[in-house]
């Protein structure tokens, strides 16, 4: 006990031992601000309080016997407490939203930056200044629970937990926005929060299953009034509100809620901790100017240069975070979009396969339509959360006296992700067997018939949602590695996941009517149109349910898709890669110019500028790229050959082009006389 005393005492003394802290102390406290909020809670808890006993008992019938059932005093107090709920849902952003941005807008960011401020030492600054804040907000409302304690019934306990859970809810609040103003503007990352937090009060207030509700302290609250309502639904909706239920285990509502708030808050300290991805490249270093002589792009990073300039006095500020995390940047990171994800997947898992949405739907189909929505939203999720642009691809983790590229640590956190969600989603199905053994076809002439059909069909169709991830990851490095920003790969990668599942199934709906032709020289070109549509995971998802629901067809062809699948992933593989190793190759050719050293190829003849490798060209793909041994000079952008700059290399740069133009040329005959012969057999 002695010890732990100890360690709280030293980190107070960490939290409040830096520049800014008691400044922001003050101000916060002495603030009119804080008396117009104060003003305002107290304001909006009499308003609620007023509406839920005078007017809300007498338009609800049901509501009265609740409140005669739980009484007068428990009832105001929980109507309090969720009022208080709302308002930290609203106000904590908002505070939060300056405590990142202040000392840009203010323009002492410079005297933190020199001083060697570390950011953990910084935010952590800013995380005790608001605990006072968050204080006074929640002890705005204790004179109305004492007042309402006289009216009997209250439980001393269940109050204390409930303050404890508003106490929580509101640092997960402060957290969440300052972690995602690291990451994005702290405009966006306000509006993002503010969202985030109206989903949760939502889900919360709805008789959605606790396990994948619980965001908020509203669930806890309700609870009581839950218990305390009667007729045929009571039993029902105090189960959805009661305990969760996740893979045959139970716990209460509210360790769920704070171990989930745990894993979230973790993730986003991480962040507040390691800052952004950054990396000091050609036309970007120097606080976000150009510096380089001949950049042809000077005008469109003028044009950028305050988005530009916000990410370099974070980088700069983030330099300061010590060796020690520099080294672990990426790791860390990496674990930070791993504990995000796996609370979204735990959510949607326990919402499609808990058992009492599985005995209150009759049949299997919406349980695969909800399993494919959650899925998809979890692996779209982990691409949001793997974005990436130009500057952070020559980024790498040394390991053992290697480096490890980004996009070997963020390929490692896919696999992670689509292997965890496989095995999470494998235990919910044999978990809920028994469940869906017990649903039965209601006046339905198609779809899943059988529990064994439903596990064929979810697992064809996970298989294809983590292709598709796949491949989208890998168009998602390839445009970050030559793009600016990340979300302009996203952007990119949105729009090729958009086109590869639309225009493909267009094909694939006229060789399924080609298919059922009396004639047989109609039927010939099934095959072929079958097999270039199955490039559509939307297709490969309906050719999945014609197996599924026995009305046949798509079985055979399904071997198209994974062709398709795994072609697309070495294109856009070697794509990313090539790219990646650019950047890097840039990255270490600027390191040594700044250094004063030679750097890996000679000078260019026009400039004398620095040059690095070109790993791949539109001609010659990675192969015949790195055959002929091209660099590109950073200064002036000249492409030349890497040993001999003055050299032509027109005539190797033809061979190449020739040589992949022909292993295109057999490639796709070889792959359009297996589509006719498949045709034919079908």
């Amino acid at each position: 006990m002695t010890r732990a005393l100890a360690l709280l005492r030293r980190a107070g003394r960490y939290a409040w031992d830096n520049p800014s802290a008691e400044q922001d102390a003050r101000r916060i406290l002495s603030s009119l601000r804080l008396g117009a909020v104060l003003g305002l809670v107290t304001l909006l808890v009499l308003v609620a309080a007023g509406l839920a006993l005078l007017w809300l008992p007498e338009e609800d019938r049901v509501l009265r016997r609740v409140v005669v059932e739980v009484g007068v005093g428990p009832y105001l107090t929980l109507v309090a407490l969720g009022t208080l709920t709302l308002c930290l849902a609203l106000v904590v952003p908002i505070h939060a939203s300056g405590l990142l941005e202040g000392p840009r807008w203010r323009g002492y960011l410079d005297q933190l930056v020199t001083t060697g401020m570390s950011p953990a030492r910084y935010f952590l600054g800013k995380w005790a200044t608001s605990q006072p804040y968050f204080l006074a907000l929640i002890a705005a409302t204790l004179p109305f629970v004492a007042l309402f304690g006289l009216l009997g019934g209250l439980s001393l306990g269940r109050t204390a937990l409930s303050y404890a859970l508003l106490w929580l809810w509101a640092n997960l609040l402060l957290v969440a926005t300052l972690g995602l103003g690291v990451v994005l503007h702290e405009v966006i990352a306000l509006a993002l929060v503010l969202l985030l937090a109206a989903g949760a009060l939502a889900v919360d207030l709805t008789p959605a299953p606790s396990a994948f509700a619980g965001w908020t302290p509203l669930r806890y609250l309700a609870q009581p009034l839950v218990a305390a309502a009667s007729g045929t639904d009571a039993a029902e909706l105090e189960r959805l509100y009661g305990d969760a239920r996740l893979l045959g285990a139970t716990l209460p509502g509210p360790a769920w809620s704070v171990l989930r708030w745990a894993l979230v808050g973790a993730a986003a300290a991480i962040t507040c901790l390691v800052g952004p991805l950054h990396a000091f490249v050609p036309g970007l270093n120097g606080f976000g100017a150009v510096v380089l002589q001949g950049d042809a792009r000077r005008a469109f990073f003028r044009r950028m240069r305050p988005f530009v300039t916000r990410r370099v006095d974070l980088a700069f500020l983030f330099e300061n975070r010590g060796p020690r995390l520099v080294r672990l940047t990426l790791p860390l990171r990496a674990a930070a979009q791993l504990l995000v994800v796996a609370v979204a997947a735990a959510g949607a898992v326990g919402f499609v396969f808990h058992p009492d949405l599985l005995r209150g739907i009759r049949w299997l189909d919406p349980i695969l339509a909800f399993d494919m929505v959650g899925c998809s939203l979890v692996l779209s999720l982990t691409l949001f959360l793997l974005r990436g642009g130009r500057a952070e691809a020559a980024l790498a983790w040394r390991v053992g006296g290697r480096d490890v590229p980004l996009l070997v640590v963020d390929a490692a956190v896919l696999a992670l992700v689509c292997g965890g969600l496989v095995a999470l989603h494998t235990g919910a199905v044999l978990t809920a067997w028994p469940d869906l053994g017990g649903l039965v076809r209601t006046g339905r002439t198609s779809g899943l018939t059988h529990p064994e059909a439903f596990l064929y069909a979810t697992t064809a169709s996970l298989d294809v949602l983590v292709g598709s991830a796949v491949v989208g990851f890998l168009v998602l490095k390839a445009a970050g590695a030559r793009v600016l920003g990340g979300g302009a790969a996203l952007l990119v990668t949105s729009v090729w996941l958009t086109v590869q599942a639309a225009l493909p199934a267009i094909p694939y709906a006229l060789g399924s009517g080609f298919s059922r032709a009396p004639d047989s020289v109609t039927r010939a070109f099934a095959g072929p149109l079958l097999a270039i549509g199955l490039a559509s995971p939307a297709a490969a998802l309906e050719a999945v349910s014609d197996v599924a629901t026995e009305r046949g067809g798509g079985g055979d062809l399904l071997l198209a898709h994974w062709l398709w699948q795994g072609a697309f992933a070495w294109v856009f593989g070697a794509y990313a890669w090539a790219g990646h190793r650019e950047r890097r190759a840039e990255a270490l050719a600027l390191e040594a110019l700044r250094r004063g050293a030679q750097g890996p190829h000679p000078a260019c003849p026009a400039c004398g500028g620095p040059r690095a490798r070109v790993a791949w060209t539109w001609w010659g793909g990675a192969v015949g790229t790195a055959l002929v041994g091209l660099a590109r000079c950073l200064d002036c952008g000249r492409v030349a050959r890497a040993a001999d700059p003055a050299a032509g290399w027109t005539r190797a740069a033809a061979l190449a082009f020739a040589a992949r133009a022909a292993l295109g040329v057999t490639l796709a005959g070889a792959a359009l006389s297996w589509a006719l012969g498949l045709g034919g057999a079908s």
